[in-house]
């Protein structure tokens, strides 16, 4: 496992096709060092992330922003831990998931802050749309809070497209492929909301359009 150690200031470092490096990473932050980790996975490929966030230092903050994108039979598995150590540390994790075909996503997550990490402020957010009866996503959460005086919290929620909204977007004009492109687009890109530069964020944003429109293209000729 690569330890990358993070002085003060930010890093950014970004992981956009998880099919060829599956990253096991530890980032280690010194006092009111930032880290900012994106991940984009897409395909049939099978793989294992496994990403150690460690707040070592006072202040210090880490955000994880993930979306994966499975088909096929492949079988991604994203581990997070979010180790806090010093005072007054921050630490989140948002992750999107489309599953299609017989493809499986799960995610594990873990929030430690320690007996001397007080006022430390982690959360997890996990949110999948199963794109066929047979995909699967699965959230594991779990906290382990030694002290008092912090914030936590995680979320998670598994669901199908809205026939709903699709509907209101085909009687407004629109087709029913170009409504699911945009309504999977807006879902996954939501993931990105808190990334601060918008160069990065517009290079996300491309690369899921691109990505979802191939993934319906296959599934239409299908």
């Amino acid at each position: 496992m690569n330890t990358v150690h993070i002085p003060s200031g930010m890093q950014v470092l970004v992981f956009d096709d998880l099919s060829h490096q599956s990253p096991e990473l530890t980032l280690r932050l010194d006092v009111g060092a930032h880290a900012v980790v994106i991940l984009l996975h897409v395909g049939e490929a099978s793989v294992i992330t496994n990403i150690n966030l460690v707040m070592e230092g006072d202040y210090s903050q880490a955000q994880l922003y993930a979306v994966y994108v499975t088909h096929g039979k492949g079988n991604a598995q994203l581990m997070v831990n979010q180790h806090h150590l010093g005072r007054s540390t921050k630490s989140s994790v948002v992750m999107r998931v489309l599953s299609a075909d017989n493809s499986h996503c799960m995610y594990k997550g873990m929030i430690r802050i320690d007996e001397h990490a007080r006022g430390s402020n982690a959360h997890q957010e996990h949110k999948a749309l199963l794109l066929s009866p047979q995909a699967r996503a699965v959230a594991e959460p779990m906290l382990e809070v030694l002290t008092n005086d912090v914030q936590c919290g995680h979320g998670s929620a598994v669901g199908i497209l809205d026939q709903e909204q699709l509907f209101y977007m085909q009687a407004r004009g629109l087709t029913l492929e170009h409504a699911r492109k945009l309504l999977l687009e807006y879902f996954c890109v939501q993931a990105f909301d808190g990334i601060s530069d918008p160069a990065i964020k517009k290079q996300m944003y491309a690369k899921i359009s691109e990505h979802i429109h191939n993934l319906l293209s296959e599934k239409s000729k299908v």
